[in-house]
């Protein structure tokens, strides 16, 4: 049977990205559910903490590290999508192949596919906050927050960065090529895989679980493979240079950029 605090987490997770359904729907503008990614984390873990009643050292340590982050991002991305006059074009390539039936679509193919994933991702939320979990630091938790805290640094520094070099007219439909972008094409990508690899520790250290560690692997296959890189380089990969950028500076795994 699941656990109360892992099925009201669902409910609200599924509830949300409903209603984020329904504001796209009046705004034309599936991209609001980027925009939640973050702060989605910080309510599955308010409430599986509460619920649990888990107020120790290391659940309360956890709990901090994903506001930190998820409250990071979400201002971050609620920045961006304000700062933006049309909906990510991600979003609109989607929107133009679902044709008459896109705002249907949308609802399984954005929104609770997102609200799935999330909760899945969110695994060591519900594991390092159970009323098991041990309430002592561990030398394995320490390493995970050292991880945690190079990830959320190198995102932080990368969409800082990204987000100056756009606000930049002169640099209108150019790309990014060089500091962390040098020696990667998505420094911000690899800073999500390395927090949450470094959450996973923490929970392990915590609560024994191996699979906590299923949240970094499917998060970085998502990145890697689906949702992350292949359909934004469709997009940058138009531009002027990207072959080039491509051929020297590795997409994912930082390297010094190779010789033209």
């Amino acid at each position: 049977m699941m656990p109360a605090a892992a099925l009201l987490s669902l409910t609200l997770t599924i509830s949300a990205f409903f209603v984020l359904w329904l504001i796209s729907l009046r705004t034309r503008n599936a991209a609001i559910a980027d925009v939640y990614w973050g702060p989605g984390f910080v309510v599955i873990t308010s409430v599986t903490l509460i619920t649990n009643g888990t107020f120790g050292t290391n659940q309360i340590a956890f709990a901090s590290l994903v506001g930190l982050w998820g409250l990071r991002l979400g201002f971050h991305l609620w920045f961006r999508h304000r700062a933006a006059h049309s909906e990510d074009r991600r979003y609109a390539l989607m929107r133009e192949r679902g044709g008459e039936n896109w705002p249907l679509k949308s609802l399984f193919t954005v929104f609770m596919v997102q609200a799935i994933i999330q909760w899945l991702i969110a695994l060591p939320i519900q594991l390092a906050l159970s009323p098991s979990a041990i309430a002592a630091p561990s030398l394995m938790g320490r390493v995970g927050i050292l991880i945690f805290a190079m990830g959320i640094t190198l995102e932080t520094m990368a969409d800082a960065a990204l987000m100056r070099f756009k606000r930049k007219a002169e640099n209108k439909g150019r790309l990014l090529t060089r500091g962390l972008f040098a020696w990667s094409r998505h420094p911000n990508y690899l800073g999500e895989a390395l927090i949450w690899t470094g959450l996973a520790l923490f929970a392990y250290s915590t609560s024994g679980a191996a699979i906590v560690f299923l949240s970094p692997v499917l998060l970085t296959f998502l990145i890697i493979r689906v949702s992350g890189i292949p359909p934004l380089e469709a997009i940058l990969g138009e531009r002027d240079g990207f072959n080039e950028w491509k051929a020297r500076t590795n997409a994912f795994i930082p390297w010094p950029p190779k010789r033209s």
